[in-house]
């Protein structure tokens, strides 16, 4: 997978350009209509603040604690509720 391109409009939508291509650089369509197979994708939103290292993401989720010593932790969450629009499934993008 390739990210192309990626935009966060001013109401919060995120927009992604993407292609994915087999280990041949053949394209896939994700749907599984014209190459086999359904392809599942999620996507973490997230971006590096100036001088820093450590990415801050847009979309997070919260793990239960498993013990006592191990209170709930927020961590980075994907997105997989998107629409999808595939422009040209003969080259994955």
């Amino acid at each position: 997978m390739k990210i192309i391109s990626a935009n966060i409009a001013k109401d919060g939508t995120i927009t992604t350009r993407f292609s994915i291509t087999d280990s041949n650089r053949n394209g896939l369509d994700v749907n599984g209509v014209q190459t086999p197979g359904v392809e599942a994708l999620a996507f973490v939103a997230a971006y590096i603040p100036n001088g820093q290292t450590q990415y801050v993401d847009y979309v997070t989720t919260t793990d239960k604690a498993t013990t006592n010593s191990n209170p709930p932790q927020i961590q980075a969450g994907t997105d997989s509720k998107g629409t999808l629009a595939l422009v040209d499934p003969a080259s994955g993008t």
